[in-house]
């Protein structure tokens, strides 16, 4: 009987030992797996009355800046080739007709681009180190020279030359009056733009006109007066070419690209005779 009862504290005491030694082992992998990063749940599909946690954090891409700084759409020379000067954000990569070119500390970059007689897309694309890009695109115009005009030449006469009679003497008359020159016109030293919007509330694909008026210093109209508009929607800069002045008066129109709502800003710029002047607008696209 007492062979029987040890056998029994002895089991007892085994199962107890066996307990202890579970509990550590699953005491020491629990703290394992905390040091490591703990559990990690889908807190992501839950019920109407359940809280999502998401800790994931987004990268915020700030906007890629990408300026003509010495051209406008548009532009017009005579010249064989032209220096392209565009600003964007420091450390882009950047290409000028798909040629890669260097960006400076200051963001700027440029090219020297030969241009062909009429029309010359001009292409400027940016990249930044998260691999998003940009595009711009511009026009410029390469006029033509005028052809030189060339003398037709004498021929040489190797005939005896022809003795001329000698002029008849006519008698001598009293000479005309010299005319008294004509005042000229007061040069321009100052302009005066001023602009009207037809329609300050257009809807998408609406169009909107600008009639302008350039005045010089006398508050004269101005004849030949060139510049151009540049509207900042919110799908990006447009820049239109402003009709030469007409007694002082011109006008354009544009439509209200999609994607665009809002308040819009817009400058004008007008230019004669080496004077510039601007004006700012705004409209409103319902």
């Amino acid at each position: 009987m007492k062979t029987t009862e040890n056998e029994k504290n002895l089991k007892h005491g085994y199962l107890f030992l066996t307990s202890i030694l579970l509990v550590l082992f699953s005491f020491s992998l629990a703290t394992e797996i905390y040091l490591k990063g703990g559990f990690k749940f889908d807190f992501n599909k839950t019920d109407n009355n359940e809280i999502t946690t998401d800790n994931s954090t987004k990268d915020e891409h700030p906007e890629i800046t990408l300026e003509f700084q010495n051209l406008t759409d548009g532009y017009k020379t005579k010249e064989a080739s032209i220096t392209v000067v565009v600003l964007t954000n420091t450390g882009n990569s950047a290409w000028l007709n798909s040629a890669k070119v260097d960006v400076n500390q200051e963001g700027i970059f440029e090219q020297k681009i030969n241009l062909i007689t009429g029309q010359n897309e001009i292409i400027a694309e940016v990249e930044n180190a998260n691999g998003d890009k940009k595009q711009k695109r511009i026009v410029v115009t390469r006029e033509e020279e005028p052809k030189p005009t060339i003398e037709p030449q004498t021929p040489t006469n190797t005939q005896k030359p022809v003795v001329q009679p000698e002029p008849k003497v006519e008698p001598k008359t009293d000479p005309k009056p010299t005319p008294e020159p004509q005042p000229q016109p007061n040069p321009i030293t100052g302009l005066k733009l001023n602009c009207s919007i037809t329609n300050t509330q257009p809807s998408v694909g609406q169009n909107v006109s600008l009639d302008c008026t350039v005045k010089d210093q006398n508050a004269n109209g101005v004849n030949g007066a060139t510049g151009s508009v540049t509207v900042n929607w919110q799908s990006g800069s447009a820049n239109y070419n402003l009709p030469s002045s007409n007694n002082g008066s011109t006008s354009i129109s544009f439509t209200v690209p999609a994607g665009n709502s809002g308040k819009v800003s817009g400058n004008i710029r007008a230019s004669k005779d080496g004077l510039t002047v601007n004006s700012n607008f705004s409209i409103t696209v319902l």
